[in-house]
């Protein structure tokens, strides 16, 4: 994962916001709002179910938690929250127990927060699941 300083900004963006920022400085496409991002959370999520976050979730691939990275995006609360995951603790056995992500939103604009995977903490609803977003190979 490229440094997250092209998307850090001083102004408060919404969650999907700073993802989009996130993805345009790994030099990816910004596909919120266009066609193919609305039409891709459509087709995942159900007519009328497009929003950013869904929109993100649905032209990333998916990954699943014990192969999480950081650069990954984590959507949480049933879609309506996205951030990307700055690091991860594991146990003993190699198994991810805990995140930590930056995320926006428009009333404080970046924020950092830590928690454990099972949903403990700043979570709130939970973890929907996690997204690779950018076309570089991960590391094995």
């Amino acid at each position: 994962m490229r440094s997250l300083d092209g998307a850090l900004s001083k102004y408060a963006v919404d969650c999907s916001g700073f993802a989009e920022n996130v993805r345009k400085a790994g030099g990816e496409p910004d596909l919120v709002g266009t066609k193919k991002g609305e039409a891709a959370a459509e087709s995942k999520f159900g007519k009328g179910k497009t929003n950013g976050v869904r929109q993100l979730a649905a032209t990333a691939v998916e990954v699943d938690v014990y192969h999480i990275q950081v650069g990954n995006e984590v959507y949480l609360n049933n879609y309506s929250h996205v951030g990307t995951v700055t690091s991860v603790t594991y146990d003993k056995n190699g198994i991810p127990t805990s995140i930590t992500v930056e995320a926006s939103n428009t009333s404080s604009g970046p924020t950092t927060n830590t928690a454990t995977l099972d949903c403990q903490g700043y979570w709130g609803k939970g973890i929907d699941g996690f997204g690779k977003w950018d076309t570089k190979p991960d590391k094995p």
